[in-house]
Protein backbone atom coordinates (compact mmCIF):
# COMPACT_ATOMS: atom_id res chain seq x y z
CA UNK A 1 0.00 0.00 0.00
CA UNK A 2 2.68 2.48 0.85
CA UNK A 3 5.11 1.58 -2.08
CA UNK A 4 2.10 2.20 -4.34
CA UNK A 5 1.60 5.39 -2.73
CA UNK A 6 5.08 6.87 -3.12
CA UNK A 7 4.78 5.74 -7.04
CA UNK A 8 2.38 7.78 -7.61
CA UNK A 9 3.62 10.84 -5.81
CA UNK A 10 6.67 11.03 -8.15
CA UNK A 11 4.68 10.04 -11.53
CA UNK A 12 6.68 12.70 -14.16
CA UNK A 13 4.16 14.82 -15.71
CA UNK A 14 4.68 14.53 -19.61
CA UNK A 15 3.83 16.39 -22.29
CA UNK A 16 1.49 14.12 -24.44
CA UNK A 17 0.01 10.91 -24.00
CA UNK A 18 1.22 9.65 -27.27
CA UNK A 19 3.91 11.77 -28.47
CA UNK A 20 1.99 13.90 -30.67
CA UNK A 21 2.27 17.69 -30.46
CA UNK A 22 0.25 19.45 -27.23
CA UNK A 23 -2.03 22.51 -28.32
CA UNK A 24 -1.53 25.46 -25.98
CA UNK A 25 -3.42 28.51 -24.83
CA UNK A 26 -2.25 31.70 -25.93
CA UNK A 27 -4.88 33.91 -24.69
CA UNK A 28 -8.19 33.92 -22.39
CA UNK A 29 -10.97 32.94 -24.51
CA UNK A 30 -13.75 29.89 -25.21
CA UNK A 31 -12.95 26.35 -26.53
CA UNK A 32 -14.34 26.98 -29.57
CA UNK A 33 -12.55 30.06 -30.75
CA UNK A 34 -9.53 29.08 -33.19
CA UNK A 35 -7.76 32.19 -31.82
CA UNK A 36 -7.40 30.88 -28.35
CA UNK A 37 -5.31 27.98 -29.08
CA UNK A 38 -1.54 28.16 -30.88
CA UNK A 39 -2.46 26.31 -33.54
CA UNK A 40 -5.85 28.55 -34.82
CA UNK A 41 -8.31 25.66 -34.90
CA UNK A 42 -10.56 24.10 -32.18
CA UNK A 43 -8.77 21.12 -30.40
CA UNK A 44 -10.63 17.57 -31.18
CA UNK A 45 -11.12 14.43 -29.34
CA UNK A 46 -7.78 13.35 -30.29
CA UNK A 47 -5.61 16.19 -29.55
CA UNK A 48 -3.42 16.94 -26.35
CA UNK A 49 -4.26 20.09 -24.88
CA UNK A 50 -2.26 22.25 -22.78
CA UNK A 51 -4.11 25.15 -20.61
CA UNK A 52 -2.50 28.11 -19.15
CA UNK A 53 -5.23 30.97 -19.52
CA UNK A 54 -9.09 31.18 -18.86
CA UNK A 55 -10.81 29.20 -21.22
CA UNK A 56 -14.63 28.56 -21.26
CA UNK A 57 -16.58 25.66 -22.87
CA UNK A 58 -20.05 26.04 -23.19
CA UNK A 59 -21.89 22.50 -23.88
CA UNK A 60 -21.08 18.98 -23.19
CA UNK A 61 -17.13 18.37 -23.36
CA UNK A 62 -16.03 15.12 -24.00
CA UNK A 63 -12.08 13.67 -24.31
CA UNK A 64 -12.00 10.19 -24.42
CA UNK A 65 -8.35 10.11 -25.91
CA UNK A 66 -5.21 13.09 -26.04
CA UNK A 67 -4.45 14.46 -23.08
CA UNK A 68 -5.41 17.31 -21.16
CA UNK A 69 -3.48 19.40 -18.81
CA UNK A 70 -3.96 22.44 -17.02
CA UNK A 71 -1.09 25.17 -16.11
CA UNK A 72 -0.23 26.43 -12.67
CA UNK A 73 -1.72 29.93 -14.22
CA UNK A 74 -4.80 27.79 -16.38
CA UNK A 75 -8.25 27.68 -15.85
CA UNK A 76 -11.17 25.65 -17.46
CA UNK A 77 -14.70 26.41 -17.02
CA UNK A 78 -17.20 23.93 -17.84
CA UNK A 79 -20.89 24.86 -17.36
CA UNK A 80 -22.26 21.44 -18.39
CA UNK A 81 -21.06 18.10 -17.89
CA UNK A 82 -17.64 16.75 -18.99
CA UNK A 83 -16.30 13.39 -19.74
CA UNK A 84 -12.85 12.51 -19.25
CA UNK A 85 -11.44 8.96 -20.68
CA UNK A 86 -8.03 10.50 -21.61
CA UNK A 87 -5.06 11.50 -19.26
CA UNK A 88 -5.69 14.72 -17.17
CA UNK A 89 -2.74 16.72 -15.58
CA UNK A 90 -4.19 19.37 -13.39
CA UNK A 91 -1.89 22.31 -11.81
CA UNK A 92 -4.72 24.97 -12.40
CA UNK A 93 -8.03 25.75 -11.41
CA UNK A 94 -11.47 23.52 -12.91
CA UNK A 95 -14.53 24.59 -12.36
CA UNK A 96 -17.07 21.70 -13.78
CA UNK A 97 -20.72 21.32 -13.61
CA UNK A 98 -20.56 17.90 -13.82
CA UNK A 99 -17.58 15.35 -14.27
CA UNK A 100 -17.43 11.46 -15.32
CA UNK A 101 -14.11 10.29 -14.93
CA UNK A 102 -14.25 6.95 -17.05
CA UNK A 103 -11.82 3.72 -16.33
CA UNK A 104 -8.70 3.41 -17.98
CA UNK A 105 -5.29 3.28 -16.87
CA UNK A 106 -4.09 6.78 -18.02
CA UNK A 107 -2.99 9.12 -14.79
CA UNK A 108 -5.45 11.20 -13.49
CA UNK A 109 -3.57 13.97 -11.31
CA UNK A 110 -4.47 17.09 -9.31
CA UNK A 111 -1.49 18.90 -7.87
CA UNK A 112 -1.88 21.81 -6.22
CA UNK A 113 -4.30 22.94 -8.22
CA UNK A 114 -8.43 22.66 -7.76
CA UNK A 115 -11.37 20.64 -9.28
CA UNK A 116 -14.82 21.90 -8.28
CA UNK A 117 -17.97 20.26 -9.65
CA UNK A 118 -21.23 19.60 -8.79
CA UNK A 119 -21.23 15.97 -8.98
CA UNK A 120 -18.45 13.80 -9.75
CA UNK A 121 -18.35 9.99 -10.84
CA UNK A 122 -14.89 7.84 -10.44
CA UNK A 123 -14.16 4.82 -12.95
CA UNK A 124 -10.43 5.21 -12.91
CA UNK A 125 -8.01 3.76 -11.16
CA UNK A 126 -5.38 5.44 -8.66
CA UNK A 127 -7.37 8.92 -9.26
CA UNK A 128 -5.31 11.30 -7.36
CA UNK A 129 -5.68 14.27 -5.12
CA UNK A 130 -2.54 16.47 -4.26
CA UNK A 131 -4.38 19.71 -4.35
CA UNK A 132 -8.15 20.83 -3.69
CA UNK A 133 -11.04 18.96 -4.82
CA UNK A 134 -14.40 19.36 -4.28
CA UNK A 135 -18.10 18.69 -4.90
CA UNK A 136 -21.60 20.39 -4.07
CA UNK A 137 -23.76 17.29 -4.51
CA UNK A 138 -22.82 13.46 -4.98
CA UNK A 139 -19.27 12.14 -5.50
CA UNK A 140 -19.72 8.43 -6.84
CA UNK A 141 -16.33 6.52 -6.03
CA UNK A 142 -16.21 2.84 -7.83
CA UNK A 143 -12.31 2.47 -7.76
CA UNK A 144 -9.72 4.09 -5.57
CA UNK A 145 -8.93 7.66 -4.81
CA UNK A 146 -6.06 8.34 -3.17
CA UNK A 147 -5.04 11.50 -1.16
CA UNK A 148 -1.36 12.65 -1.41
CA UNK A 149 -0.12 14.55 1.99
CA UNK A 150 -0.97 17.96 0.68
CA UNK A 151 -4.31 17.05 -0.86
CA UNK A 152 -7.82 17.86 0.24
CA UNK A 153 -11.26 16.58 -0.94
CA UNK A 154 -14.39 17.92 0.47
CA UNK A 155 -17.79 15.94 -0.20
CA UNK A 156 -21.61 17.06 0.27
CA UNK A 157 -22.46 13.40 -0.18
CA UNK A 158 -19.86 10.44 -0.52
CA UNK A 159 -20.90 7.08 -2.49
CA UNK A 160 -20.04 4.06 -4.21
CA UNK A 161 -18.08 0.48 -3.40
CA UNK A 162 -14.86 2.00 -4.04
CA UNK A 163 -11.86 2.89 -1.49
CA UNK A 164 -10.89 5.67 -0.15
CA UNK A 165 -6.91 6.32 0.58
CA UNK A 166 -6.46 9.46 2.30
CA UNK A 167 -2.72 10.97 3.26
CA UNK A 168 -4.13 14.44 3.35
CA UNK A 169 -7.06 15.54 4.57
CA UNK A 170 -10.98 14.71 3.75
CA UNK A 171 -14.29 15.91 4.80
CA UNK A 172 -17.52 14.34 4.15
CA UNK A 173 -21.08 15.86 4.95
CA UNK A 174 -22.79 12.66 4.30
CA UNK A 175 -22.59 9.30 3.25
CA UNK A 176 -24.94 7.42 1.05
CA UNK A 177 -26.30 3.84 1.78
CA UNK A 178 -23.37 2.28 -0.12
CA UNK A 179 -20.11 4.19 0.78
CA UNK A 180 -17.07 3.38 0.06
CA UNK A 181 -14.54 1.74 2.03
CA UNK A 182 -11.97 4.81 4.37
CA UNK A 183 -8.08 4.10 4.66
CA UNK A 184 -6.87 7.07 6.94
CA UNK A 185 -3.67 8.00 7.54
CA UNK A 186 -4.71 11.84 8.08
CA UNK A 187 -7.27 13.99 8.58
CA UNK A 188 -10.66 12.72 7.81
CA UNK A 189 -14.05 14.75 9.41
CA UNK A 190 -17.35 12.82 8.54
CA UNK A 191 -20.72 15.21 9.48
CA UNK A 192 -22.74 12.05 8.82
CA UNK A 193 -25.74 13.51 10.99
CA UNK A 194 -27.74 10.04 10.65
CA UNK A 195 -26.35 6.64 11.57
CA UNK A 196 -24.72 5.53 8.42
CA UNK A 197 -23.71 1.68 7.76
CA UNK A 198 -19.69 1.93 6.62
CA UNK A 199 -18.27 -1.38 5.52
CA UNK A 200 -14.68 -0.76 6.69
CA UNK A 201 -12.49 1.45 8.04
CA UNK A 202 -8.66 1.38 8.74
CA UNK A 203 -7.77 4.48 10.87
CA UNK A 204 -3.91 5.55 11.54
CA UNK A 205 -4.56 9.26 11.39
CA UNK A 206 -7.21 11.46 13.13
CA UNK A 207 -10.69 10.62 12.43
CA UNK A 208 -14.23 12.03 13.58
CA UNK A 209 -17.23 11.10 12.72
CA UNK A 210 -20.96 11.76 14.18
CA UNK A 211 -23.00 8.59 14.11
CA UNK A 212 -21.40 5.32 12.60
CA UNK A 213 -22.55 1.69 12.23
CA UNK A 214 -19.27 -0.09 11.13
CA UNK A 215 -18.81 -3.35 9.90
CA UNK A 216 -14.74 -3.62 10.09
CA UNK A 217 -12.77 -1.10 12.16
CA UNK A 218 -9.37 -1.37 12.66
CA UNK A 219 -8.20 2.03 15.17
CA UNK A 220 -4.33 2.67 15.61
CA UNK A 221 -5.19 6.53 15.50
CA UNK A 222 -7.20 8.51 17.22
CA UNK A 223 -11.22 8.77 16.50
CA UNK A 224 -13.96 10.78 18.06
CA UNK A 225 -17.73 10.08 17.17
CA UNK A 226 -20.97 10.47 19.57
CA UNK A 227 -22.45 7.09 18.74
CA UNK A 228 -21.02 4.18 17.35
CA UNK A 229 -22.51 0.50 16.81
CA UNK A 230 -20.00 -2.47 15.85
CA UNK A 231 -21.91 -5.05 13.62
CA UNK A 232 -18.29 -7.41 12.85
CA UNK A 233 -15.58 -6.15 14.31
CA UNK A 234 -13.23 -3.68 16.25
CA UNK A 235 -9.46 -4.11 16.41
CA UNK A 236 -6.38 -1.95 17.30
CA UNK A 237 -4.16 0.24 20.13
CA UNK A 238 -5.33 3.45 19.31
CA UNK A 239 -7.91 5.68 21.52
CA UNK A 240 -11.44 6.42 20.42
CA UNK A 241 -13.80 8.77 22.58
CA UNK A 242 -17.66 8.00 21.88
CA UNK A 243 -19.18 10.92 23.58
CA UNK A 244 -23.03 8.99 23.68
CA UNK A 245 -23.45 5.13 23.49
CA UNK A 246 -21.20 2.77 22.12
CA UNK A 247 -23.04 -0.93 20.85
CA UNK A 248 -21.30 -4.23 20.12
CA UNK A 249 -23.41 -6.45 18.21
CA UNK A 250 -24.33 -9.64 19.45
CA UNK A 251 -22.22 -11.05 15.85
CA UNK A 252 -19.56 -8.75 16.53
CA UNK A 253 -15.96 -9.06 18.91
CA UNK A 254 -14.51 -5.96 19.67
CA UNK A 255 -10.92 -6.04 21.05
CA UNK A 256 -8.78 -3.17 22.92
CA UNK A 257 -5.21 -3.76 22.78
CA UNK A 258 -2.93 -1.97 25.23
CA UNK A 259 -2.28 0.99 25.43
CA UNK A 260 -5.37 1.87 23.39
CA UNK A 261 -8.67 3.15 25.67
CA UNK A 262 -12.19 3.81 25.07
CA UNK A 263 -13.92 6.43 26.67
CA UNK A 264 -17.49 6.89 26.82
CA UNK A 265 -17.71 10.33 28.74
CA UNK A 266 -21.62 10.83 28.69
CA UNK A 267 -23.27 7.57 27.60
CA UNK A 268 -23.69 3.93 27.81
CA UNK A 269 -22.08 0.85 26.96
CA UNK A 270 -23.99 -2.15 25.74
CA UNK A 271 -22.28 -5.45 24.56
CA UNK A 272 -24.46 -8.01 23.13
CA UNK A 273 -21.26 -9.38 21.79
CA UNK A 274 -17.35 -10.16 22.25
CA UNK A 275 -15.22 -7.39 24.06
CA UNK A 276 -12.24 -8.70 24.82
CA UNK A 277 -8.61 -7.19 24.75
CA UNK A 278 -5.31 -5.20 26.91
CA UNK A 279 -6.28 -2.16 27.05
CA UNK A 280 -8.72 0.15 29.01
CA UNK A 281 -12.25 1.19 28.63
CA UNK A 282 -14.27 3.81 30.58
CA UNK A 283 -17.83 4.44 30.96
CA UNK A 284 -19.65 7.39 32.35
CA UNK A 285 -23.18 5.59 32.41
CA UNK A 286 -24.69 2.60 31.97
CA UNK A 287 -22.37 -0.73 31.52
CA UNK A 288 -24.55 -3.64 29.81
CA UNK A 289 -23.26 -7.27 29.37
CA UNK A 290 -25.45 -9.44 27.77
CA UNK A 291 -22.55 -11.16 25.69
CA UNK A 292 -18.84 -11.96 26.42
CA UNK A 293 -16.09 -10.11 28.45
CA UNK A 294 -12.54 -11.72 28.41
CA UNK A 295 -8.95 -10.85 27.93
CA UNK A 296 -7.08 -8.87 30.67
CA UNK A 297 -9.42 -5.34 29.80
CA UNK A 298 -9.62 -3.03 32.83
CA UNK A 299 -13.47 -1.67 32.71
CA UNK A 300 -13.61 1.62 34.70
CA UNK A 301 -17.73 1.93 35.23
CA UNK A 302 -17.39 5.63 36.53
CA UNK A 303 -21.05 5.84 37.91
CA UNK A 304 -21.63 2.28 39.33
CA UNK A 305 -25.45 1.97 40.24
CA UNK A 306 -26.27 2.57 43.71
CA UNK A 307 -22.51 3.53 44.44
CA UNK A 308 -21.57 -0.25 45.21
CA UNK A 309 -18.12 0.19 43.45
CA UNK A 310 -16.17 -1.93 40.93
CA UNK A 311 -18.34 -3.84 38.56
CA UNK A 312 -20.61 -3.58 35.47
CA UNK A 313 -24.33 -2.32 36.08
CA UNK A 314 -26.12 -4.60 34.59
CA UNK A 315 -24.72 -8.40 33.38
CA UNK A 316 -26.59 -11.66 32.02
CA UNK A 317 -23.39 -12.93 30.30
CA UNK A 318 -20.19 -14.01 30.74
CA UNK A 319 -17.04 -12.25 32.46
CA UNK A 320 -13.43 -14.08 32.44
CA UNK A 321 -11.97 -13.80 35.73
CA UNK A 322 -8.50 -12.18 34.41
CA UNK A 323 -11.20 -8.96 33.72
CA UNK A 324 -10.08 -5.78 36.30
CA UNK A 325 -12.33 -3.28 37.14
CA UNK A 326 -12.48 0.21 38.80
CA UNK A 327 -14.44 3.11 39.21
CA UNK A 328 -11.90 5.87 38.71
CA UNK A 329 -10.75 6.99 35.15
CA UNK A 330 -7.50 5.27 34.67
CA UNK A 331 -7.65 4.43 31.44
CA UNK A 332 -7.04 8.27 29.91
CA UNK A 333 -4.61 8.43 33.19
CA UNK A 334 -2.19 5.88 31.70
CA UNK A 335 -2.80 7.03 28.15
CA UNK A 336 -1.18 10.25 29.38
CA UNK A 337 1.86 8.34 30.54
CA UNK A 338 2.53 6.95 27.37
CA UNK A 339 1.70 9.82 25.83
CA UNK A 340 4.24 11.97 27.91
CA UNK A 341 1.36 14.53 28.57
CA UNK A 342 -0.09 13.60 32.07
CA UNK A 343 1.13 17.22 33.18
CA UNK A 344 -1.87 18.87 31.14
CA UNK A 345 -4.29 20.67 33.32
CA UNK A 346 -6.53 22.80 32.67
CA UNK A 347 -8.28 25.50 34.76
CA UNK A 348 -10.96 27.17 36.61
CA UNK A 349 -13.13 24.37 36.12
CA UNK A 350 -15.61 25.31 35.81
CA UNK A 351 -15.09 27.98 33.90
CA UNK A 352 -16.99 30.95 33.07
CA UNK A 353 -15.03 32.77 30.58
CA UNK A 354 -12.16 31.09 29.62
CA UNK A 355 -10.18 27.70 29.77
CA UNK A 356 -6.77 28.06 30.15
CA UNK A 357 -4.99 25.10 28.72
CA UNK A 358 -1.37 24.50 30.94
CA UNK A 359 1.24 22.19 30.77
CA UNK A 360 1.86 21.15 27.07
CA UNK A 361 5.66 19.71 26.96
CA UNK A 362 5.33 18.09 23.61
CA UNK A 363 4.61 20.05 19.98
CA UNK A 364 0.91 20.84 19.89
CA UNK A 365 -1.15 19.73 16.64
CA UNK A 366 -4.53 20.82 17.80
CA UNK A 367 -6.79 22.17 21.17
CA UNK A 368 -10.36 21.52 20.53
CA UNK A 369 -13.43 22.00 22.81
CA UNK A 370 -16.41 19.57 22.00
CA UNK A 371 -19.58 19.42 23.20
CA UNK A 372 -21.41 16.22 24.50
CA UNK A 373 -22.82 15.47 21.13
CA UNK A 374 -19.61 15.31 19.28
CA UNK A 375 -19.52 18.70 18.01
CA UNK A 376 -16.24 21.14 17.84
CA UNK A 377 -17.34 24.04 19.58
CA UNK A 378 -14.03 25.82 19.89
CA UNK A 379 -10.05 26.10 19.68
CA UNK A 380 -7.23 26.85 21.18
CA UNK A 381 -5.06 29.16 19.45
CA UNK A 382 -1.15 27.69 19.44
CA UNK A 383 0.81 31.07 19.22
CA UNK A 384 2.72 29.37 22.77
CA UNK A 385 4.26 25.84 23.58
CA UNK A 386 3.16 25.75 26.89
CA UNK A 387 -0.03 26.61 27.07
CA UNK A 388 -3.34 28.32 25.49
CA UNK A 389 -6.18 29.89 26.35
CA UNK A 390 -10.19 28.65 24.56
CA UNK A 391 -13.27 31.41 24.64
CA UNK A 392 -15.86 29.68 26.33
CA UNK A 393 -17.96 33.13 27.42
CA UNK A 394 -20.65 32.52 24.50
CA UNK A 395 -21.28 28.27 24.73
CA UNK A 396 -24.07 27.58 27.04
CA UNK A 397 -23.60 25.75 30.50
CA UNK A 398 -22.60 22.22 30.56
CA UNK A 399 -20.34 19.40 30.00
CA UNK A 400 -17.25 19.34 27.70
CA UNK A 401 -14.18 18.00 26.33
CA UNK A 402 -11.22 19.21 25.92
CA UNK A 403 -8.70 17.54 23.47
CA UNK A 404 -5.26 18.38 23.07
CA UNK A 405 -3.24 16.53 20.02
CA UNK A 406 0.26 17.09 20.58
CA UNK A 407 3.03 14.66 18.78
CA UNK A 408 2.99 12.21 21.38
CA UNK A 409 -0.47 11.46 21.66
CA UNK A 410 -4.01 12.64 22.72
CA UNK A 411 -4.83 13.98 26.18
CA UNK A 412 -8.92 14.33 26.60
CA UNK A 413 -9.99 16.36 30.14
CA UNK A 414 -13.55 16.75 30.88
CA UNK A 415 -14.77 20.48 31.33
CA UNK A 416 -18.16 22.01 32.71
CA UNK A 417 -18.96 25.64 31.62
CA UNK A 418 -21.18 27.45 33.90
CA UNK A 419 -22.11 30.98 33.82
Amino acid sequence: MHEHYTSLLFIAVVSTASGQDVIHSVDYGTWAQPDTWDCNCVPSNLDSVYIDHHVSHYGPLVKLAGSLQVGPSGELYNHAFTRLGCMVINHGLMHLEGLQVDAGTAPFENHHGGIYCYKATVDRADFYINGDFGTTDTMFIRTNVLIGPEGHMDATVLSGNGWIENFGSCMVYSLDEESPRISNYGYMDIFNFDINHIRNIYNQGTLSMIYASVDSLENNGSITLSDLSVQDSYTGNGHMIVYRDLEIAAAATMTVSAPGYVEIPDGNLTINGVLDGDGCIAVMDTTENNGVIEGTLQICDLTPTGGTGPGLDINTGTISASVAFCSENSCTASVHGIAGSANITISPNPADGHIMVSGMRNSVRRIELFDMQGRQRATGPLTNHTHSVIPVADLPNGTYVVMVTTDAGVSVIRAVVAH
